[in-house]
Parts: C-alpha cells; sequence; structure tokens
C-alpha cells in the first residue's frame, strides 16, 4: 500500500492502493508500436530485443503481468494498428486495465462515501483498476496462442482523437500566457485540482443553456449529464448534506475528491505542462488520461523521456510505489524485472 498524501500541498486525507500481487508492466503506445515494428525487422534495437525477451519469458512464467489499456486509441487507424495489437496481445494474455471513465466513476463514489462519512483514510483495492485478477487471468491463458485479434480502437476513437488535438490547439496559446505571467508550478495545481470540480458545474450548465435555446445535445452530452445525474442520485443515497447539487459540487470542491489518484496525478501532469518550457504535443492529452490510471496501479510504467522526467521531477509516482522508465534508462527497467 502507499500513502498519496504529499505534505506539500496539504491534502487531510490519506489514499492507498493495494495493487495486485503479480507485478504489472505499463507500456506506453509508443512502445508497443516500436516492439512490433522489431518484430517485423522495421527496426534494430538491443535494448528492445531483450525487453521483449524477458517480458515475454515473465509472463509466460505467470511472474509479470503486461496489462492492456486505451493504448489503442493512440495507434488505432494509423499504420500497423493491426500488428501493434497483436504484439500487445501477446505481451497481456488477456489482462485489462479498466477505462479510466470506469476507474475514475468508480473512484468517485468511493471518495463520495469517504467524504460524507469523515473518514481520514481510503484505501483502494486493485478491483477499482482491473478488470480481473492478473494472476488468474493469466493461469488460464497460459498455453493460449495469439493468432489474431479484433480491429484495435473503438467506433468513438477518431472522434476522441479530434478532442484531443483541439485540447493541444486550445491549450498551447494558454501555456504560452502562464509562461509570460510567470504562473509557478503549485499555483496552476492549485487551479488544476479546483478547477476539475468547476468544471462539472460548468458543462451542466452550458448543456442546460445550450438545450434551453433549442439545440439538441449529442451522444456525449447525454452520457456526461447521466453520470453526473448518478453522482446526485448517489450523494443522496449517502444522506450527504447539503443535499442535492449544491452537496455534489461541494463534493468535487473538496481535499477528499481532489486526493483520488486520477484527479491528482492529471492536475499534477496537467500544471507541469502548462508552465513548462516545451510545446503541448498531441500525445499530451492521451498520456496525461492513460498515466493517471497507470502509476497507482502498476508496479512498472515504460513512458516515453518527456512525461519520465515530468514524473519524476515532480515526484508524481513515489507516493504510489510505481517505478517509472523511458528508453533512455530501459537497461535499469530490465534489471528490475529481471530480479522478479
Amino acid at each position: 500500500m502507499h500513502d498519496s498524501r504529499d505534505r506539500r500541498y496539504g491534502l487531510p486525507i490519506v489514499v492507498t492502493v493495494r495493487k495486485p500481487a503479480t507485478p504489472t508492466l505499463w507500456l506506453d503506445s509508443s512502445i508497443l508500436i516500436n516492439l512490433a515494428k522489431l518484430r517485423r525487422g522495421e527496426v534494430k534495437d538491443p535494448r528492445l530485443e531483450r525487453l521483449q525477451s524477458l517480458v515475454l519469458s515473465l509472463v509466460k512464467e505467470g511472474r509479470l503481468a503486461v496489462p492492456e489499456g486505451e493504448q489503442d486509441e493512440e495507434y488505432a487507424l494509423e499504420r500497423m494498428d493491426q500488428d501493434v495489437a497483436v504484439e500487445q496481445a501477446r505481451l497481456s494474455r488477456g489482462v485489462r486495465m479498466k477505462s479510466r471513465f470506469e476507474v475514475t466513476y468508480a473512484l468517485t463514489l468511493r471518495g463520495m462515501e469517504a467524504f460524507v462519512r469523515g473518514e481520514s483514510e481510503l484505501e483502494l483495492d486493485w478491483r477499482y483498476f482491473f478488470a480481473r485478477d492478473p494472476a488468474a487471468v493469466l493461469q488460464e491463458r497460459r498455453n493460449d496462442r495469439i493468432l489474431a485479434v479484433s480491429s484495435p480502437g473503438t467506433v468513438v476513437t477518431g472522434e476522441r482523437r479530434a478532442l484531443r488535438s483541439e485540447k493541444v490547439a486550445v491549450f498551447e496559446p494558454f501555456r504560452g500566457d502562464k509562461r509570460k505571467a510567470g504562473v509557478k508550478y503549485e499555483e496552476q495545481l492549485a487551479l488544476e485540482l479546483s478547477g476539475d470540480g468547476r468544471g462539472w458545474l460548468r458543462d451542466a450548465q452550458d448543456l442546460i443553456r445550450r438545450i434551453s435555446s433549442g439545440e439538441a445535445p449529442d451522444l456525449t452530452d447525454v452520457m456526461g449529464f447521466q453520470t453526473l445525474h448518478e453522482f446526485r442520485v448517489r450523494w443522496d443515497e449517502l444522506g450527504g448534506t447539503p443535499p442535492g447539487w449544491p452537496g455534489v459540487f461541494a463534493y468535487f470542491d473538496s481535499d477528499v475528491y481532489k486526493a483520488l489518484p486520477p484527479v491528482l496525478i492529471s492536475a499534477q501532469l496537467s500544471a507541469d505542462i502548462l508552465t513548462g518550457n516545451e510545446p503541448l504535443q498531441p500525445g499530451d492529452p492521451g498520456d496525461i488520461e492513460m498515466l493517471s490510471v497507470a502509476i497507482p496501479a502498476c508496479t512498472f510504467v515504460l513512458a516515453d523521456k518527456r512525461q519520465r522526467l515530468r514524473i519524476e521531477q515532480r515526484r508524481i509516482a513515489e507516493p504510489w510505489g510505481a517505478a517509472v522508465f523511458s528508453m533512455k534508462t530501459v537497461e535499469s527497467l530490465v534489471e528490475a524485472l529481471g530480479a522478479l
């Protein structure tokens, strides 16, 4: 278990995560793409070869799990997407993490219970993050052969990718303004943490305004409002005070909600990007979403270099007991995996 309370930010609740008994390794989509290229003979990299060989051996022996998540949203509809999906299937052997939406939804409800009951400690089991126990899945699938996989991505993959591109276009000028104004990381982090709850309220008010003006809501609007309504129903079931929407939005602005792993880590990564020197990259929004779930849930995380550096600089992974690497430090990962 790992303590998320960081005295620098004064969060009054201790959040711990009990990871699966089997060590887990999260792979960034760029790593999966390069592993697929390695298998096709398009790249030559001794480091990747050692990593691939060792990981496949450990997975086969049930000593390591390499879960699938939502990486396919970044490689689907691109060249070699089927090859990458097959490579990921070889490595995961059916071990899957829940989507960020599923994780955040369940943790939001659990955090709501803690807030209403005045709990000072919140222990989260691995079941919040994984579809099934990785050890059980690896045991069941130990003799399976991966011959083919379904097409990666979903019907909304293209739309979600377009939304992420829009985020980059909107927030890059915003980042420039922050830099010119000299906004510090700690200041932006506080804004990011407070802004998450305000975002729920703003989205709800915007939807009501658009419907009142005669605009038909789309599927994303309906799903978002339904989720918010479900939070209110649960709030009233728990006897939260004040009742109704004022209480729900008070919870979203609480330190308990801000301490939930996806909320806190997303805010930390976003704050670092928005106050940093480097321009936003197309993959940043997706990386933030996936890392905010992978870091608290997994033992090892192999990310791209940019994300590893900001995670190390802000000590984002330390409270969650995750070791984060990139290809520049992959030899250290191989060494750590070899000790399993």
